[in-house]
């Protein structure tokens, strides 16, 4: 179904096919953008063209296709990977000084060293944020 403005109809999307190498207006690149970082994947028409015709245009081939802007499986298996790898390492590399820094909340001040918050991240999933408690508590005036 063709869209007349950037915006999705209220019923599921499982994509969206784009010219991509066209000079869209600002709104088209923002909602273009914002489909793929929220999952909706994005197809260049030439890709969608080639896939129902089994032919590709000579052109098309030197073309870098948007399947750069949608990451395979593996790659973000390995990416999270090496998050999380860098996470540790940097966590226990730092922790005398995160622990130095909680030991000084504590003796500067009541309460717990770390705040706790969840909030809404990537994809809408909630997540646990852990903080070093930078206010004092003091009474209400």
């Amino acid at each position: 179904m063709p869209l007349d403005q950037p915006a999705l109809p209220g019923s599921r999307i499982n994509g969206v096919v784009a010219n991509l190498g066209a000079d869209l207006a600002d709104e088209w690149e923002r909602f273009i953008a914002e489909c793929a970082v929220s999952g909706v994947r994005v197809f260049h028409f030439k890709e969608v063209h080639e896939a129902m015709t089994g032919r590709v245009e000579i052109e098309h081939l030197s073309q870098n296709t948007l399947g750069s802007l949608n990451p395979d499986a593996l790659y973000l298996k390995v990416k999270h990977a090496i998050d999380w790898l860098a996470a540790l390492v940097a966590l226990f590399a730092l922790s005398p000084l995160l622990v130095a820094f909680g030991i000084w909340i504590r003796i500067d001040s009541p309460g717990p060293a770390l705040f706790r918050q969840t909030r809404t991240g990537f994809r809408g999933r909630p997540f646990t944020i852990y903080k070093f408690r930078t206010m004092k508590v003091e009474p209400a005036d």
